[in-house]
């Protein structure tokens, strides 16, 4: 438990320390804890000057690796009656507005920017967010049906537990 707390309370000074000393596996488990920060806020940056050019990337890539995944999966989303997260048709053939969903998959990129453990993609706090309300307020303009069924938490949770955890 106390481990556990040092390395959410500095994993980054962990990893800068235990790259040093070639504790490769405390580093592997403190780049974990690293994906609750934003590398890039200042108050890191000294912190990322002890690093070597070759773990400062490694751990930099790490971070971008889950942003980047996580947005192929969003942009590949298939939506279809048949995985039950889109009304995929109108009864009277009215063209669906994705703008919506769009501007929420820009949200989530900001986020796993941001903090690529995901964790605010899998809180309460997601579903507060203007873009995930405007998705569940999408509605047909001719049926005023619900444009999205289904936008489960369950394959957003899914998906980020999918994605790489550790730098190597």
């Amino acid at each position: 438990m106390l481990l556990g707390l040092i390395f959410r309370a500095g994993p980054l000074r962990v990893y800068v320390i235990a790259q040093r000393y070639g504790w490769y596996g405390e580093a592997k488990f403190a780049s974990i804890h690293t994906l609750y920060l934003s590398l890039f806020d200042a108050k890191y940056e000294s912190q990322l000057h002890k690093l070597s050019v070759k773990d400062l990337l490694a751990l930099i890539k790490l971070h971008r690796r889950r942003r980047d995944e996580y947005k192929q999966y969003l942009d590949g989303m298939a939506f279809s009656r048949s995985n039950d997260i889109l009304v995929s048709q109108c009864p009277s053939g009215e063209k669906l507005d994705y703008s919506s969903w769009r501007e929420l998959k820009v949200r989530i990129f900001q986020e796993m920017d941001e903090r690529p453990s995901g964790e605010a993609l899998q809180s309460f706090e997601r579903e507060q967010w203007p873009e995930t309300v405007a998705i569940w307020n999408a509605r047909c303009k001719k049926c005023e049906k619900p444009q999205y069924l289904l936008l489960t938490t369950q394959n957003i949770v899914d998906e980020i537990n999918k994605l790489p955890l550790s730098a190597k």
